[in-house]
């Protein structure tokens, strides 16, 4: 559900905003290792840089909602639960 909820995140994001590594009950750990279940995840999506929001959060099907921002669009498929980011050339 990572990518789900950072999509959602980025879809509604404003000015200034924080994204913390825990949402709706659920907290991302690392699965493995000797640390397991301690330290937060580091998923390589906060890496990235999706530039600047272009716009607000555009309804673009029945349950599909999109969001274009400077080096990506971002849109939700909330009937199926798919994330989907489309990079833009450079």
């Amino acid at each position: 559900m990572f990518q789900q909820n950072l999509a959602a995140f980025l879809l509604t994001r404003g000015k200034y905003s924080f994204m913390s590594v825990c949402g709706s009950g659920d907290c991302y750990v690392r699965p493995t290792g000797p640390r397991a279940g301690s330290m937060p995840a580091w998923f390589p999506e906060w890496d990235h840089d999706y530039g600047i929001p272009l716009g607000g959060m555009q309804r673009s099907g029945d349950n599909v909602f999109t969001r274009e921002w400077s080096r990506c669009t971002v849109r939700l498929d909330c009937e199926s639960a798919e994330a989907i980011f489309e990079w833009k050339p450079r």
